[in-house]
């Protein structure tokens, strides 16, 4: 999902057609038009979405057999409307991809992706990095964050290369990754988060000292202005939790959107004041 003011972008996979499809809303979320960036194949599991200035990039995931994947990107230069087939690009192939959160984030030219890779033995997390907004896709600036398999990650990113990944590795270590040369090299530290958000399933976005966080279980809100220090704004939102454990929460200045899911439906919630108040 990404949110800018009023819009909304959700990229999802529809299962009883095995096609990657695109909803987007021009008014908070009242109403949707639905488009079909990609239908070859298995496509769209584990899908993630960014845009800035117009062009629109889903990364997704190809399903090979149960155990492998690939990962793919498709792009779009007017706002979602159009998504030519041209323009769809493989990013890892050869079944070489887990089936995990694939977030995605791009600001200006330059495009991040967050994926896990197998190895022979075991896996690591890798950035994939584009600098012309999602069109090319150059492995070599590839770069490896983490040498094991991460879980509940999230990015953002800055026009100065200021590059920020949340993520979770095994049980009970919650880390930060940050990157001060355009996704070129990384510095990894320990990411503190409240006891409500903790728990496996997390997500967050890093801007700066502030962190805006959700849990499915809930779903379970807070935010910090500190960079984890101390927290504030920690609320349970609503009777309903996600139904898969996948809730995602993205930010556009001040306006928090968090995408869940429950009895079968996508659910978008919605803050224009950092989570004080909720739609």
């Amino acid at each position: 999902m990404y949110a800018d003011g009023q819009t909304i972008g959700i990229a999802y996979w529809d299962a009883s057609n095995t096609r990657l499809k695109y909803a987007l809303s021009s008014d908070a979320g009242s109403t949707w038009s639905i488009a079909v960036p990609d239908e070859q194949g298995n496509v769209g599991m584990q899908s993630a979405i960014a845009s800035d200035s117009g062009t629109v990039i889903i990364a997704y995931l190809e399903r090979i057999t149960d155990s492998e994947y690939n990962l793919k990107a498709a792009r779009s230069s007017d706002s979602g409307i159009t998504w030519p087939k041209s323009e769809i690009r493989t990013i890892a192939g050869s079944g070489s991809v887990i089936r995990d959160r694939i977030p995605i984030v791009m600001n200006g030219t330059n495009a991040y992706l967050i994926y896990n890779k197998q190895k022979t033995t075991g896996w690591n997390t890798r950035c994939a990095v584009s600098d012309d907004r999602g069109l090319t896709w150059d492995s070599s600036k590839d770069r490896v964050i983490e040498e094991d398999r991460a879980s509940s990650v999230s990015i953002d990113a800055a026009s100065n290369g200021y590059v920020t990944v949340a993520y979770r590795i095994g049980s009970n270590t919650n880390k930060c990754a940050v990157s001060l040369d355009f996704g070129a090299s990384w510095n990894v530290s320990q990411l503190i988060l409240p006891p409500k958000i903790a728990g496996s399933g997390w997500s967050a976005n890093i801007s700066g000292n502030e962190i805006v966080a959700v849990n499915p279980s809930g779903p379970s809100f807070a935010y910090s202005s500190d960079k984890g220090a101390a927290w504030t704004r920690e609320s349970m939102l609503s009777n309903f939790g996600s139904t898969y454990g996948y809730s995602m929460v993205s930010r556009s200045g001040s306006s928090v959107y968090i995408l869940d899911t429950w009895d079968n439906k996508i659910i978008v919630m919605h803050s224009l004041d950092l989570g004080i108040t909720w739609y």
